[in-house]
């Protein structure tokens, strides 16, 4: 079994269930999540 690594960069409008939406598809995947940060920028409402 190899395993792979990868990162997943986001940038997107902010809004309600964006993280439960991409926990999702990875769940579904049968991913790991190792690591997560998240940044929410007030002045662009990027998330």
């Amino acid at each position: 079994m190899s395993n792979k690594n990868y990162v997943l960069t986001l940038s997107c409008e902010d809004k309600p269930g964006i993280v439960a939406s991409v926990t999702t598809e990875l769940a579904a995947l049968d991913a790991n999540i190792a690591e997560s940060n998240q940044f929410w920028d007030r002045q662009t409402n990027r998330f």
